[in-house]
Protein backbone atom coordinates (compact mmCIF):
# COMPACT_ATOMS: atom_id res chain seq x y z
CA UNK A 1 0.00 0.00 0.00
CA UNK A 2 1.73 3.24 -0.81
CA UNK A 3 -0.50 6.95 0.20
CA UNK A 4 0.16 10.76 -0.02
CA UNK A 5 -1.44 13.95 0.27
CA UNK A 6 -1.65 14.31 -3.32
CA UNK A 7 -1.69 11.80 -6.67
CA UNK A 8 1.69 10.00 -7.38
CA UNK A 9 3.40 11.77 -4.20
CA UNK A 10 4.15 8.67 -1.78
CA UNK A 11 5.17 9.19 1.68
CA UNK A 12 3.77 6.25 3.32
CA UNK A 13 4.63 2.62 2.45
CA UNK A 14 3.33 -0.22 3.90
CA UNK A 15 2.98 -3.98 3.81
CA UNK A 16 0.87 -6.68 5.48
CA UNK A 17 0.75 -10.03 6.60
CA UNK A 18 -1.48 -11.96 7.94
CA UNK A 19 -4.30 -15.31 7.90
CA UNK A 20 -8.04 -15.33 6.43
CA UNK A 21 -10.76 -17.68 6.77
CA UNK A 22 -13.23 -18.25 4.50
CA UNK A 23 -16.85 -19.80 4.07
CA UNK A 24 -17.98 -19.96 0.29
CA UNK A 25 -21.21 -21.44 -0.68
CA UNK A 26 -23.22 -21.24 -4.47
CA UNK A 27 -24.73 -17.78 -3.45
CA UNK A 28 -22.02 -16.19 -0.59
CA UNK A 29 -19.09 -15.94 0.09
CA UNK A 30 -17.72 -14.54 3.32
CA UNK A 31 -14.28 -13.85 4.16
CA UNK A 32 -12.23 -12.38 7.59
CA UNK A 33 -8.40 -11.59 7.31
CA UNK A 34 -6.07 -10.53 10.12
CA UNK A 35 -2.75 -9.97 10.86
CA UNK A 36 0.29 -7.36 11.39
CA UNK A 37 1.57 -4.32 9.11
CA UNK A 38 5.08 -3.03 8.92
CA UNK A 39 4.83 0.66 7.15
CA UNK A 40 7.59 3.50 6.62
CA UNK A 41 6.95 7.08 5.65
CA UNK A 42 7.93 10.69 5.95
CA UNK A 43 6.09 14.11 7.43
CA UNK A 44 6.56 17.39 6.87
CA UNK A 45 7.65 19.21 10.08
CA UNK A 46 8.63 22.93 10.93
CA UNK A 47 10.81 23.93 13.58
CA UNK A 48 10.76 27.15 15.59
CA UNK A 49 12.01 29.36 13.02
CA UNK A 50 9.55 27.98 9.75
CA UNK A 51 12.24 25.59 7.65
CA UNK A 52 10.54 22.75 6.72
CA UNK A 53 12.08 19.55 7.79
CA UNK A 54 11.43 16.01 7.51
CA UNK A 55 11.04 13.67 10.02
CA UNK A 56 10.81 10.14 9.32
CA UNK A 57 9.22 7.21 11.16
CA UNK A 58 9.01 3.34 11.10
CA UNK A 59 6.85 0.90 12.74
CA UNK A 60 4.19 -1.93 13.16
CA UNK A 61 0.65 -2.19 13.52
CA UNK A 62 -2.47 -4.49 13.21
CA UNK A 63 -5.06 -5.02 10.55
CA UNK A 64 -8.17 -6.75 10.48
CA UNK A 65 -11.09 -6.95 7.51
CA UNK A 66 -14.06 -8.39 6.81
CA UNK A 67 -15.77 -9.41 3.31
CA UNK A 68 -19.58 -10.20 2.31
CA UNK A 69 -20.23 -10.89 -1.48
CA UNK A 70 -23.13 -12.02 -2.93
CA UNK A 71 -22.24 -14.08 -6.30
CA UNK A 72 -24.19 -13.24 -9.51
CA UNK A 73 -23.61 -16.52 -11.14
CA UNK A 74 -21.65 -19.73 -9.66
CA UNK A 75 -17.80 -17.90 -9.74
CA UNK A 76 -18.25 -14.00 -9.95
CA UNK A 77 -20.04 -11.86 -7.25
CA UNK A 78 -20.44 -8.57 -5.88
CA UNK A 79 -20.07 -7.43 -2.12
CA UNK A 80 -18.27 -5.15 0.39
CA UNK A 81 -15.41 -4.92 2.51
CA UNK A 82 -14.68 -3.35 5.87
CA UNK A 83 -11.26 -2.76 6.90
CA UNK A 84 -8.93 -0.93 10.01
CA UNK A 85 -5.87 -0.66 10.85
CA UNK A 86 -4.50 0.34 14.18
CA UNK A 87 -0.66 1.75 14.60
CA UNK A 88 1.16 4.06 16.84
CA UNK A 89 1.53 6.93 13.44
CA UNK A 90 -2.33 6.19 12.18
CA UNK A 91 -5.31 4.66 12.17
CA UNK A 92 -7.27 3.83 9.53
CA UNK A 93 -10.87 2.62 8.72
CA UNK A 94 -13.08 2.62 6.21
CA UNK A 95 -15.06 0.11 3.19
CA UNK A 96 -14.87 -0.62 -0.15
CA UNK A 97 -17.45 -2.22 -3.08
CA UNK A 98 -15.47 -5.72 -4.78
CA UNK A 99 -15.78 -7.37 -7.67
CA UNK A 100 -15.39 -11.40 -6.92
CA UNK A 101 -13.76 -13.87 -9.32
CA UNK A 102 -13.70 -17.68 -8.27
CA UNK A 103 -11.50 -19.95 -10.46
CA UNK A 104 -13.57 -22.91 -8.24
CA UNK A 105 -16.23 -23.68 -11.32
CA UNK A 106 -14.34 -26.16 -14.20
CA UNK A 107 -17.49 -27.15 -16.03
CA UNK A 108 -18.38 -31.12 -16.86
CA UNK A 109 -15.37 -33.07 -16.51
CA UNK A 110 -14.66 -34.69 -19.78
CA UNK A 111 -13.66 -37.96 -19.04
CA UNK A 112 -14.70 -40.77 -21.06
CA UNK A 113 -14.12 -44.29 -20.42
CA UNK A 114 -16.34 -46.55 -22.56
CA UNK A 115 -15.93 -49.54 -19.81
CA UNK A 116 -17.25 -47.32 -16.84
CA UNK A 117 -20.98 -45.45 -16.58
CA UNK A 118 -20.18 -41.64 -17.36
CA UNK A 119 -20.46 -39.37 -14.21
CA UNK A 120 -21.78 -36.62 -16.74
CA UNK A 121 -24.76 -38.27 -18.12
CA UNK A 122 -26.12 -36.63 -20.71
CA UNK A 123 -30.11 -35.81 -20.63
Amino acid sequence: MMSGEEFLSNNHVGARLGYGLRKETTKTNFAVFAGITRFTGVIGRTDSVGNSLPQYYTGTGFYVSGQAVTKLSYDIGIGLEVFGEVSKWQSLAGFKVIMFFSGSYRGLKKNYNPHVRAENAKK
